[in-house]
């Protein structure tokens, strides 16, 4: 049938099916983004152009967006940014959260230690029994240095004068 006087061949390839889709997909996407993006960006810088430095009108307080150059950079911090004076308050906020919580830590510590001083231990709750009644109760343990935002309290000393009167 054919001249050659060979077998025909099929060869098998990868589709380019789904390779091509995709950069048709790109760049639909990508212009239809990109060109109304490239556009303002252009219409921004001929047109409107870079601010000009200028002294401000008695009484009047510019806003934070205002000390921004360029314009897209203004009307991104005007519309997607948050006021600094705002984020700053929020950062106090956190800071005194914080503070609070280390000093209800440091009280309810030094509680539990005048507790154990006294021969009192919470069980269970807010019961509280005799520290005699406990077993592997040790004084020796709890003789230690503790140091509260008022004052400095030596423990040891403390329990030789409380040891008389349990």
């Amino acid at each position: 049938m054919g001249g050659d006087g060979g077998q025909s061949r099929f060869v098998i390839r990868v589709s380019r099916y789904h390779r091509t889709r995709f950069l048709r997909h790109l760049v639909f996407y990508t212009s239809l983004t990109g060109i109304p993006a490239a556009f303002c960006i252009f219409y921004s810088n001929t047109r409107i152009g870079v601010a000009q430095l200028v002294d401000t009108p008695e009484g009047y307080e510019p806003y934070y967006y205002e000390y921004y150059g360029h314009p897209i950079t203004r009307f991104l911090a005007k519309h997607f940014g948050s006021h600094p004076q705002r984020e700053y308050e929020k950062e106090l906020s956190r800071m005194a959260k914080k503070r609070e919580t280390v000093l209800q830590r440091m009280c309810q510590q030094r509680a539990k230690l005048l507790n154990n001083r006294l021969g009192e231990v919470t069980v269970w709750g807010d019961q509280l029994i005799t520290q005699k009644y406990v077993q592997g109760h040790n004084f020796n343990e709890r003789m230690q240095l503790i140091q509260s935002p008022n004052s400095l309290y030596n423990a040891k000393n403390t329990l030789e004068h409380n040891y008389d009167k349990l």
